[in-house]
């Protein structure tokens, strides 16, 4: 930061501007007959400063992205990318200017060869070069039109029932902290993916983004211009969440029918099952887990957990104590959305 201000689109413009100015320097270099020491040594300061440039924005922006709290990946790997290119430019570039600075009018045998290399190198820098900037416009000017985007009525209204008819990643809707937003338009523009936003789709995302993002400014800006309406009061007190297990087991069933799917009702809480019976749910689409003794059905969760569905298929069918510990330990918003899932408890 620089008196409150960003460095990242400062240093930004430097590469972007002097990688292909070096590029072109290089390819004048490698066909000219005729070649100046001064544009040589013109050329390789410029590549110099440029690779400098380079490595100074991917760390600012690195920097950035850890205040805003997302990791815009594509443009970060654009910039990566671009930066590894620079550094080899440089690496193929400079024996070449080397050869030619020495060599003057007479080029040495290996000059043309290195000249024709680090031209093809600085064709591709300029490629990358372009691909790490235009990532960085969009990211930046998606932000700028979807602030000017006028909010649909945010005095409006809506169930949870409504709320989960929307559960898609073409008609995205979500509730968190009794908000509803429209997150359709986000989808393929979040810099974390777009499997971050689509588990949210259609139920009460609450535990998930507090968990996630619980505290940064950054991203509850960016959802704030999503918003459409609230969550009715009936819906917030008496309508469970749309993720939560469909089946039915009770205290009294017999081992046999207790393996079968679990309801969403408070009383499911009080079955017990054995560590055998939860091994019988071990895939995708029939998953069950244990954590510190309890019993939960995550089948439901599995496509809507914001980490991705790997962080929940691992789970399944074992005691995961552990792996939720290493994961989420000391953390309110994801032990809320794992509770909502309980059917039972370990039996002893």
């Amino acid at each position: 930061m620089l008196d409150g201000l960003p460095l990242h689109p400062l240093f930004a413009h430097a590469p972007v501007v002097l990688l292909p100015l070096a590029a072109i320097g290089v390819i004048v270099l490698a066909v000219m007959r005729r070649r100046s020491a001064q544009l040589v040594y013109a050329v390789l300061g410029v590549l110099v400063v440029a690779v400098g440039s380079a490595g100074a924005t991917l760390l600012s922006g690195n920097a950035l992205a850890s205040v805003m709290g997302f990791e815009p990946e594509t443009h970060q790997r654009w910039g990566q990318a671009m930066t590894i290119g620079a550094v080899v430019f440089l690496l193929v570039a400079a024996p070449f200017l080397w050869l030619v600075a020495r060599g003057g009018d007479s080029p040495r045998p290996l000059t043309k060869p290195l000249g024709y290399a680090a031209s093809v190198v600085g064709v591709v820098v300029v490629a990358l070069t372009y691909l790490a900037g235009h990532s960085g416009a969009q990211l930046a000017w998606s932000d700028v039109a979807a602030s000017t985007t006028t909010p649909t009525a945010t005095n409006r209204t809506y169930t949870l029932d409504e709320v989960a008819q929307h559960r898609t990643a073409t008609d995205c809707w979500t509730v968190v902290d009794g908000r509803v937003y429209d997150l359709t338009e986000w989808v393929g523009r979040h810099p974390g993916g777009a499997s971050a936003v689509t588990g949210m789709c259609g139920v009460d995302a609450t535990a998930a983004y507090q968990g996630k993002h619980g505290g940064e400014q950054g991203p509850a800006e960016a959802l704030s211009r999503y918003q459409i309406g609230t969550l009715a009061s009936a819906a917030t007190t008496s309508a469970t969440p749309a993720a939560t297990p469909s089946a039915s087991a009770s205290a009294s069933a017999t081992p046999a029918a207790s393996t079968a799917a679990p309801s969403a009702s408070a009383s499911a809480t009080t079955a017990t099952f054995t560590l055998a019976q939860v091994a019988q749910h071990s895939t995708a689409t029939d998953c069950w887990t244990v954590v510190d003794g309890k019993v939960y059905d995550l089948t439901e969760w599995v496509g809507r957990h914001p980490g991705g569905t790997r962080a929940v298929t691992g789970m399944c069918g074992v005691d995961a104590t552990a792996a939720f510990q290493r994961a989420h330990a000391g953390e309110q918003g994801p032990a809320d959305a794992l509770a909502r899932y309980q059917i039972g408890t370990l039996a002893a």
